[in-house]
C-alpha cells in the first residue's frame, strides 16, 4: 500500500512540473524567424525588422523634455533644436567657389557656388544643396584704402629756413611719386592705385596757392616754379596739403576711379623773415668793427 502511494505522489509531482512548463513557453510566431531579429529582454520581446519595402524606421522615443518642462526638444539649456543645429553645421558661411563671369571683358562680377542648408520641411540629415549666385565685387573707397598709408610730402625752402623781405622764397615738394599696392577685401584680390593731383600751399601770412606740379629744386631762388615773396618781417610757418586721387582694380581687371579725393598734410617747415637796412657809412667793418650792423 505504502509503494502504491509513493507512485501515486510522484506522477502528481511530474505532472504540475509539466504544466508550469507548458504556461511559460509563448505561443510560437514564425514570421519573426524569416524577417527580424528578436531579443528577450525582462522576459520580454524586441523585435527589429528587415523588410526594406516598409520604409525606414521611425523613432518613437518620446522627445526629452527640456529643464522648464516645456518639451521642446534639443536637451540642452537653451531648449535648441537638434535637428535645426545639425542643419547648422551642414552649412557653409561663405562661397565654395568662384569665378570670373565671362563675355564681359569690363565685368568683376564673379559668379561662385556655395551650400546653403536643406529646408525645414526635408529630412535635416540630408546633404546641403548647391547653390549657384552671382557675386557683384567691392566697390572701394579711401576709407579702404586707410589715408595713413599714403605717406605726406616733404616740404622743401630755398634759402632753407630764413628770407628776406620783398625777396623770393622758392619751395617745392618731395616724397610724392604715384604708389601701387595690393590687398585683400573680401575675398578678392584688389590694387591700388594713388597719383598726387594738387599742391595747396599756405605760407602763413595769408596768401595760398594751389599747383598741379609739385615744383623743383632751382638754381636760384628767383628762378622756382612755386615761390612766394614776404612784406613783412618776422616768423612764418609754410604749410601743404597734397590731394590725392587714386584708382583700383578687382582680380585683374580694368582700373576704376575710387571716388573723392584724400587729402595728405605734410609737417610744417617755420621760416624767419629778415629786413635789409641800409646805412651810409664811411667804413666797412673790417676798418671799423664798431660800426651799425657789425657784428
Amino acid at each position: 500500500m505504502r509503494l502504491i502511494r509513493l507512485h501515486l505522489a510522484i506522477l502528481a509531482a511530474l505532472s504540475m512540473v509539466l504544466v508550469g512548463v507548458i504556461t511559460a513557453v509563448p505561443s510560437p510566431v514564425p514570421s519573426i524567424a524569416n524577417s527580424c531579429d528578436s531579443k528577450t529582454a525582462k522576459d520580454r520581446f524586441k523585435i527589429r525588422c528587415k523588410d526594406s519595402k516598409k520604409g525606414p524606421k521611425r523613432d518613437r522615443t518620446p522627445p526629452k523634455k527640456d529643464r522648464d518642462g516645456s518639451g521642446r526638444g534639443g536637451g540642452n539649456r537653451n531648449g535648441d533644436n537638434s535637428d535645426r543645429d545639425r542643419r547648422d553645421n551642414n552649412a557653409d558661411s561663405g562661397p565654395r567657389a568662384c569665378q570670373l563671369l565671362e563675355g564681359d571683358p569690363g565685368s568683376r562680377a564673379r559668379q561662385c557656388e556655395r551650400r546653403r542648408p536643406p529646408s525645414p520641411d526635408r529630412d535635416s540629415n540630408s546633404p546641403p544643396d548647391t547653390d549657384f549666385y552671382v557675386e557683384p565685387p567691392p566697390d572701394v573707397t579711401w576709407e579702404d584704402v586707410g589715408e595713413t598709408s599714403i605717406p605726406p610730402s616733404d616740404i622743401f625752402v630755398m634759402p632753407e629756413g630764413w628770407g628776406v623781405v620783398n625777396k623770393p622764397v622758392a619751395v617745392w615738394a618731395g616724397n610724392n611719386s604715384s604708389r601701387t599696392e595690393t590687398m585683400e577685401l573680401a575675398g578678392y584680390t584688389v590694387e591700388i592705385r594713388v597719383t598726387p593731383a594738387q599742391y595747396k600751399w599756405n605760407f602763413g601770412d595769408g596768401n595760398t596757392t594751389t599747383t598741379t606740379s609739385a615744383g623743383r629744386k632751382p638754381r636760384y631762388a628767383h628762378d622756382a616754379d612755386i615761390s612766394h615773396s614776404y612784406t613783412e618781417s618776422g616768423d612764418y610757418t609754410i604749410n601743404l596739403t597734397t590731394s590725392y586721387v587714386g584708382q583700383f582694380r578687382v582680380d585683374g581687371g580694368p582700373w576704376e576711379d575710387i571716388p573723392g579725393t584724400a587729402e595728405i598734410a605734410s609737417t610744417p617747415v617755420p621760416v624767419e623773415i629778415y629786413r635789409y637796412v641800409r646805412y651810409l657809412v664811411d667804413e666797412d667793418c673790417t676798418k671799423n668793427p664798431d660800426g651799425p650792423d657789425c657784428p
